[in-house]
């Protein structure tokens, strides 16, 4: 009834149908809401004239009907064969949208459905995909060095790339990611350096081997559709942060 009514200001067509009716018109071949009208119409006369010849049957009767009509949603079940092996979160959402339309009932069964596949998105877009990236020799094509061995590094580059959108939520990820996944911190660096500079004797090779030589490290934010103001700001920060660690960072 409220979706009728608010569709009444909009020229939406007028909804008149359940889930099992809505099985049963499309097994029947329904294709427009002259169905939903004939549907209607029956069903009046059943609860008006027709009712009293099905009152002596028994309730497993009835439901039986209903079971039939719904044969193709139990079937939906095999989904959960196929979907499992491509994503386990994607099948664990199918699980909990099932169980909840089983267990509470079908509105509030996709209410928890929605939220959960919401959360997910959520927790999704806090902790994208991040990778190290390396040039496939004789090609401009750079692809994840721990995926693909024939990739090859620039010595004094180190590429980042971050497949997400950078916000307040995943600003401090994508700081820990860009460190952990480069190797290259920028407060190490930066005191080495000056302890370097303070005792000329201790050689650098010493104590940062895998650092020495880096120059520049290119952030890859092709896949970046949103940045915020905090994303922004640390941006302009870990430029900053590794200036003072003679690197200069790039964003591509």
């Amino acid at each position: 009834g409220t979706s009728n009514v608010v569709g009444s200001f909009f020229g939406c067509a007028p909804i008149a149908v359940s889930l099992a009716r809505s099985l049963i018109q499309e097994a029947a071949g329904g294709k427009t809401q002259i169905t939903s009208f004939v549907c209607c119409s029956i069903l009046l006369l059943v609860l008006l004239f027709v009712g009293p010849v099905f009152e002596t049957l028994p309730m497993c009767v009835l439901s039986s009907i209903t079971l039939v009509a719904l044969r193709g949603t139990f079937r939906r079940i095999n989904d959960l064969r196929n979907v499992w092996p491509v994503s386990k979160i994607d099948a664990m959402m199918w699980i909990i949208s099932f169980l909840g339309v089983v267990i509470v009932d079908i509105d509030y069964g996709l209410l928890i459905g929605v939220l959960t596949s919401m959360l997910i998105l959520m927790g999704r877009s806090q902790k994208p995909k991040t990778a190290r990236l390396g040039r496939v020799p004789s090609t401009d094509v750079y692809l994840d060095v721990n995926q693909y061995f024939v990739t090859l590094e620039i010595p004094t580059v180190r590429i980042f790339q971050f497949c997400g959108s950078l916000h307040f939520a995943n600003c401090e990820y994508f700081r820990q990611q860009l460190i952990s996944v480069t190797g290259l911190d920028p407060y190490v660096i930066a005191t080495t350096k000056s302890l370097e500079q303070k005792y000329q004797q201790m050689p650098i090779s010493c104590i940062t081997p895998s650092r020495k030589g880096v120059e520049y490290l290119v952030i890859e934010m092709s896949a970046v559709s949103y940045t915020d103001s905090s994303g922004g700001n640390l941006l302009s920060q870990l430029s900053k942060e590794y200036q003072e660690a003679g690197i200069t960072v790039c964003l591509a």
